[in-house]
């Protein structure tokens, strides 16, 4: 045969062999990266802090928005569809793709003007260990033990 492909006796020959290495190790390293990438949220979920709240902001925004024209945060963040459809945009954060919003309702009360967003941010052993919320009373986001608010 020619050209690096086997020999009469079945062999590879010495190109074949090496290109077969380089696309092993090729491989090798982007099963490595994806890993990698795929378990960075996971492991080091405080470094995506300031890409979530970046995230955040539009939907923020929005329901902010929301609130001022009605008088009262939306019940779910569908509701502010297809007007301010920033409510609808990921969370920045792979392991979770959207928020979780909330607003404490109270039987027989009108609703507040309170309401939070969050996320779990728990690293790879407790996934769901370790709340990041933003909370409208205060404006700001906190880091919390689940279960603990």
């Amino acid at each position: 045969m020619g050209a690096g492909g086997p020999s009469d006796n079945g062999a590879l020959s010495p190109r074949m062999r090496r290109v077969l290495i380089v696309a092993a190790v090729l491989s090798a390293g982007v099963i490595l990266a994806t890993t990698l990438v795929w378990l960075s949220p996971r492991l080091f979920p405080g470094r995506f802090q300031a890409d979530i709240e970046r995230a955040a902001a539009p939907c923020i925004a929005a329901i902010e928005a929301y609130t001022k024209r009605v008088g009262h945060p939306p019940v779910e963040l569908r509701d502010l569809l297809p007007e301010y459809d920033a409510a609808s945009a990921g969370t920045g954060f792979p392991p979770q793709r959207e928020f979780w919003y909330a607003v404490p309702i109270v039987p027989g009360q009108p609703p507040g003007r309170r309401w939070s967003l969050s996320i779990s941010v728990g690293g790879l052993i407790k996934p769901n260990s370790k709340l990041l919320q933003y909370d409208s009373a205060s404006r700001s986001w906190r880091v919390s033990e689940r279960g603990r608010r």
